[in-house]
């Protein structure tokens, strides 16, 4: 995971500053986010990708699971883990 520098909130807009795998780096958003919704925009590191992509494996996601994204990879997780709790139970 990304090593966070700051996090910064003005009026509506609010930046955080990181150093991720290639480097330092910033990324603007909507200052409503909550510190732990702004820590998931930062990107993952190639442990938590290979991690995540061993879980969609296991949760038979469909697609190419090796090409999906961070963002891709969480959804299709939890959409697939909401399935298998089957209605009532998640």
């Amino acid at each position: 995971m990304a090593k966070i520098i700051s996090i910064q909130r003005t009026g509506s807009r609010g930046v955080v500053q990181f150093i991720g795998p290639n480097g330092a780096d910033a990324i603007g958003f909507d200052a409503k986010l909550s510190d732990a919704e702004v820590r998931r925009l930062l990107p993952a590191s190639g442990a938590e990708l290979a991690r995540l992509r061993a879980r969609a494996k296991e949760l038979n996601v469909k697609g190419d699971i090796d090409r999906m994204q961070l963002k891709t990879l969480q959804k299709k997780i939890a959409e697939a883990e909401a399935a298998d709790a089957g209605p009532g139970e998640g």
